[in-house]
Protein backbone atom coordinates (compact mmCIF):
# COMPACT_ATOMS: atom_id res chain seq x y z
CA UNK A 1 0.00 0.00 0.00
CA UNK A 2 1.78 3.48 -1.36
CA UNK A 3 1.53 6.62 0.94
CA UNK A 4 -1.55 8.14 -0.90
CA UNK A 5 -3.49 5.05 -0.42
CA UNK A 6 -2.98 4.77 3.20
CA UNK A 7 -3.84 8.42 3.55
CA UNK A 8 -7.21 7.63 1.70
CA UNK A 9 -7.96 4.82 3.76
CA UNK A 10 -7.10 6.95 7.16
CA UNK A 11 -9.37 10.07 5.94
CA UNK A 12 -11.99 7.61 5.56
CA UNK A 13 -11.66 5.65 8.50
CA UNK A 14 -11.55 8.98 10.52
CA UNK A 15 -15.16 9.91 8.39
CA UNK A 16 -16.57 6.54 9.76
CA UNK A 17 -15.29 7.62 13.16
CA UNK A 18 -16.58 11.17 12.93
CA UNK A 19 -20.28 9.41 12.04
CA UNK A 20 -20.38 6.85 14.62
CA UNK A 21 -19.72 9.37 17.61
CA UNK A 22 -22.78 11.47 16.26
CA UNK A 23 -24.62 8.60 15.96
CA UNK A 24 -23.54 6.94 19.64
CA UNK A 25 -24.33 11.01 21.02
CA UNK A 26 -27.67 11.11 19.12
CA UNK A 27 -28.60 7.48 20.77
CA UNK A 28 -29.08 5.77 17.11
CA UNK A 29 -26.10 3.55 17.26
CA UNK A 30 -27.49 0.22 17.34
CA UNK A 31 -25.03 -3.01 18.05
CA UNK A 32 -24.44 -5.18 15.42
CA UNK A 33 -26.59 -8.76 15.11
CA UNK A 34 -24.36 -11.19 15.43
CA UNK A 35 -24.32 -12.99 11.84
CA UNK A 36 -23.70 -9.57 10.26
CA UNK A 37 -20.42 -9.27 12.90
CA UNK A 38 -19.25 -12.97 11.87
CA UNK A 39 -19.69 -12.05 7.82
CA UNK A 40 -17.62 -8.94 8.86
CA UNK A 41 -14.72 -10.54 11.13
CA UNK A 42 -14.44 -13.29 7.99
CA UNK A 43 -13.91 -10.77 5.35
CA UNK A 44 -11.52 -9.40 7.68
CA UNK A 45 -9.84 -12.40 8.13
CA UNK A 46 -10.06 -12.77 3.94
CA UNK A 47 -7.91 -9.58 3.37
CA UNK A 48 -10.61 -7.68 2.52
CA UNK A 49 -11.83 -4.10 2.60
CA UNK A 50 -14.28 -4.60 5.28
CA UNK A 51 -14.30 -0.69 5.86
CA UNK A 52 -15.66 -0.07 2.21
CA UNK A 53 -17.99 -3.97 2.22
CA UNK A 54 -19.61 -2.94 5.70
CA UNK A 55 -19.11 0.64 6.65
CA UNK A 56 -22.59 0.61 9.23
CA UNK A 57 -21.00 -2.21 10.74
CA UNK A 58 -17.16 -0.69 11.28
CA UNK A 59 -19.30 2.58 12.43
CA UNK A 60 -21.21 0.48 15.02
CA UNK A 61 -17.79 -0.62 16.18
CA UNK A 62 -15.98 2.55 16.56
CA UNK A 63 -19.07 3.96 18.42
CA UNK A 64 -19.84 1.30 21.13
CA UNK A 65 -17.26 -0.03 23.45
CA UNK A 66 -19.52 -2.75 24.19
CA UNK A 67 -19.64 -3.60 20.40
CA UNK A 68 -16.06 -3.15 19.99
CA UNK A 69 -15.60 -5.79 23.05
CA UNK A 70 -17.96 -8.28 21.41
CA UNK A 71 -16.45 -8.14 18.15
CA UNK A 72 -12.53 -8.49 19.83
CA UNK A 73 -14.29 -11.93 21.39
CA UNK A 74 -16.14 -13.30 18.39
CA UNK A 75 -12.53 -12.67 16.26
CA UNK A 76 -10.94 -14.54 18.72
CA UNK A 77 -12.63 -17.31 18.52
CA UNK A 78 -13.22 -17.57 14.77
CA UNK A 79 -9.41 -17.28 14.29
CA UNK A 80 -8.98 -20.40 16.99
CA UNK A 81 -11.43 -22.00 15.23
CA UNK A 82 -10.08 -21.32 11.73
CA UNK A 83 -6.52 -22.48 13.12
CA UNK A 84 -8.29 -25.60 14.53
CA UNK A 85 -6.49 -24.12 17.64
CA UNK A 86 -9.48 -24.04 19.77
CA UNK A 87 -9.26 -25.13 23.71
CA UNK A 88 -10.37 -28.13 25.06
CA UNK A 89 -10.50 -30.04 28.11
CA UNK A 90 -8.26 -32.40 29.23
CA UNK A 91 -11.37 -34.70 30.71
CA UNK A 92 -15.38 -33.88 29.70
CA UNK A 93 -17.19 -33.67 32.93
CA UNK A 94 -19.83 -35.75 33.11
CA UNK A 95 -23.18 -33.77 33.86
CA UNK A 96 -24.98 -33.42 37.45
CA UNK A 97 -28.33 -34.48 36.37
CA UNK A 98 -29.27 -34.97 40.48
CA UNK A 99 -31.79 -31.78 40.07
CA UNK A 100 -33.80 -34.21 37.85
CA UNK A 101 -36.44 -36.84 39.28
CA UNK A 102 -34.93 -40.45 39.97
CA UNK A 103 -37.37 -42.84 38.17
CA UNK A 104 -37.79 -46.15 40.37
CA UNK A 105 -36.33 -49.05 39.23
CA UNK A 106 -37.47 -52.89 38.88
CA UNK A 107 -35.50 -53.89 41.99
CA UNK A 108 -36.84 -50.92 44.10
CA UNK A 109 -40.53 -51.65 43.05
CA UNK A 110 -40.22 -55.90 43.96
CA UNK A 111 -38.23 -54.57 47.28
CA UNK A 112 -41.48 -52.75 48.15
CA UNK A 113 -43.61 -55.37 46.96
CA UNK A 114 -42.52 -58.72 49.07
CA UNK A 115 -42.56 -59.55 52.38
CA UNK A 116 -42.14 -62.25 54.30
CA UNK A 117 -44.75 -63.26 57.54
CA UNK A 118 -43.10 -65.93 58.69
CA UNK A 119 -42.50 -68.49 56.14
CA UNK A 120 -45.37 -66.96 54.18
CA UNK A 121 -44.19 -64.85 51.41
CA UNK A 122 -46.51 -61.89 50.31
CA UNK A 123 -46.28 -60.04 47.15
CA UNK A 124 -48.31 -57.17 46.78
CA UNK A 125 -49.06 -55.95 42.84
CA UNK A 126 -49.35 -52.42 41.98
CA UNK A 127 -50.14 -50.67 38.74
CA UNK A 128 -46.81 -49.04 38.71
CA UNK A 129 -45.25 -52.51 39.07
CA UNK A 130 -47.10 -54.12 36.75
CA UNK A 131 -46.18 -51.63 34.17
CA UNK A 132 -42.34 -53.44 34.78
CA UNK A 133 -43.38 -57.00 33.83
CA UNK A 134 -45.76 -56.40 30.74
CA UNK A 135 -43.38 -57.89 28.11
CA UNK A 136 -43.10 -56.72 24.41
CA UNK A 137 -46.22 -58.31 22.49
CA UNK A 138 -43.89 -60.58 20.28
CA UNK A 139 -41.70 -61.95 23.47
CA UNK A 140 -45.55 -62.48 25.74
CA UNK A 141 -46.38 -66.69 26.30
CA UNK A 142 -49.11 -68.27 24.96
CA UNK A 143 -50.98 -70.39 27.47
CA UNK A 144 -52.75 -73.78 25.66
CA UNK A 145 -56.05 -75.08 26.78
CA UNK A 146 -55.85 -79.33 27.01
CA UNK A 147 -56.87 -79.42 23.51
CA UNK A 148 -54.24 -77.68 22.46
CA UNK A 149 -56.38 -74.54 21.12
CA UNK A 150 -54.53 -71.20 22.26
CA UNK A 151 -56.07 -69.72 25.67
CA UNK A 152 -54.49 -66.30 25.59
CA UNK A 153 -51.29 -64.10 26.06
CA UNK A 154 -50.07 -62.84 29.01
CA UNK A 155 -50.54 -59.84 30.41
CA UNK A 156 -47.55 -59.53 32.76
CA UNK A 157 -45.00 -62.08 34.06
CA UNK A 158 -42.93 -62.16 37.07
CA UNK A 159 -39.83 -64.28 37.09
CA UNK A 160 -37.46 -65.82 39.35
CA UNK A 161 -34.63 -63.57 38.05
CA UNK A 162 -36.72 -60.20 38.90
CA UNK A 163 -36.75 -61.75 42.90
CA UNK A 164 -33.71 -61.90 43.64
CA UNK A 165 -32.87 -63.72 47.24
CA UNK A 166 -36.05 -65.16 46.88
CA UNK A 167 -37.49 -68.56 46.40
CA UNK A 168 -37.64 -69.21 42.86
CA UNK A 169 -41.59 -68.26 41.88
CA UNK A 170 -43.00 -67.56 38.53
CA UNK A 171 -46.18 -65.66 37.85
CA UNK A 172 -47.98 -65.35 35.21
CA UNK A 173 -51.69 -63.42 34.19
CA UNK A 174 -52.89 -64.75 30.88
CA UNK A 175 -55.88 -63.10 28.97
CA UNK A 176 -59.36 -64.84 28.48
CA UNK A 177 -59.83 -64.59 24.96
CA UNK A 178 -63.68 -65.56 25.92
CA UNK A 179 -63.84 -63.11 28.73
CA UNK A 180 -61.96 -60.22 28.32
CA UNK A 181 -62.12 -58.79 31.46
CA UNK A 182 -60.61 -61.51 33.46
CA UNK A 183 -58.06 -63.38 33.19
CA UNK A 184 -56.33 -66.75 34.12
CA UNK A 185 -53.44 -66.13 36.96
CA UNK A 186 -50.66 -69.49 37.27
CA UNK A 187 -48.53 -69.57 39.80
CA UNK A 188 -45.51 -71.55 39.94
CA UNK A 189 -43.62 -72.69 43.00
CA UNK A 190 -40.07 -74.44 43.23
CA UNK A 191 -38.86 -74.57 46.54
CA UNK A 192 -34.88 -75.25 46.79
CA UNK A 193 -35.59 -77.45 49.78
CA UNK A 194 -37.74 -79.65 48.19
CA UNK A 195 -37.60 -82.06 45.37
CA UNK A 196 -40.59 -82.67 42.71
CA UNK A 197 -43.23 -84.25 43.33
CA UNK A 198 -43.86 -82.47 46.70
CA UNK A 199 -46.84 -81.83 48.64
CA UNK A 200 -49.04 -79.04 47.55
CA UNK A 201 -48.85 -75.62 48.75
CA UNK A 202 -51.10 -73.07 49.99
CA UNK A 203 -51.23 -70.07 47.62
CA UNK A 204 -53.52 -67.59 48.45
CA UNK A 205 -54.96 -64.61 45.87
CA UNK A 206 -56.50 -61.60 48.06
CA UNK A 207 -58.08 -58.71 46.18
CA UNK A 208 -60.50 -56.15 47.51
CA UNK A 209 -63.82 -58.02 46.93
CA UNK A 210 -62.46 -61.95 46.91
CA UNK A 211 -60.06 -64.71 48.13
CA UNK A 212 -58.91 -67.35 46.59
CA UNK A 213 -56.89 -70.37 48.18
CA UNK A 214 -55.41 -73.01 45.63
CA UNK A 215 -52.87 -75.79 46.86
CA UNK A 216 -50.10 -76.31 44.37
CA UNK A 217 -49.86 -79.66 42.24
CA UNK A 218 -47.12 -82.17 42.72
CA UNK A 219 -45.07 -79.71 40.17
CA UNK A 220 -45.40 -76.48 41.61
CA UNK A 221 -48.66 -75.05 39.84
CA UNK A 222 -51.55 -73.42 41.26
CA UNK A 223 -54.18 -71.70 38.88
CA UNK A 224 -56.66 -69.38 39.79
CA UNK A 225 -59.18 -68.49 37.03
CA UNK A 226 -61.78 -65.95 36.80
CA UNK A 227 -59.27 -63.30 38.44
CA UNK A 228 -60.30 -59.78 37.45
CA UNK A 229 -58.00 -57.76 35.28
CA UNK A 230 -59.08 -54.12 36.69
CA UNK A 231 -58.27 -55.58 40.31
CA UNK A 232 -54.80 -56.80 39.04
CA UNK A 233 -52.77 -53.74 40.43
CA UNK A 234 -54.26 -53.98 43.77
CA UNK A 235 -53.61 -58.16 44.17
CA UNK A 236 -51.91 -59.93 46.88
CA UNK A 237 -50.20 -63.16 46.68
CA UNK A 238 -49.35 -64.96 49.67
CA UNK A 239 -47.57 -68.29 49.51
CA UNK A 240 -47.10 -70.85 52.83
CA UNK A 241 -43.77 -71.89 52.11
CA UNK A 242 -44.04 -73.87 56.26
CA UNK A 243 -45.31 -76.95 55.23
CA UNK A 244 -47.78 -78.43 52.06
CA UNK A 245 -50.97 -80.29 52.51
CA UNK A 246 -51.22 -83.87 50.74
CA UNK A 247 -52.43 -83.63 47.09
Amino acid sequence: MNENQASKQFEGRLSILRAALAAHNSGALQLPDTEALAQFVTAQMNGEDVLQRYPEIAAQLDGSVEASHIYARLYDLMEAEAEEALPEPAAMPRPDLSFLPQAPTLLEKMQQAVEWAGDKLRIRFSAELLSFLQPPPALAPVRGSADGAQQGTALFTLTPQQMPDMPPITVTAFEDTDKPEFCLLEVVVEPTDREWPFDGIAVSALSADAAMIELTDVWGTATFTDVAVAHLGELTLEIDLTKGVEA
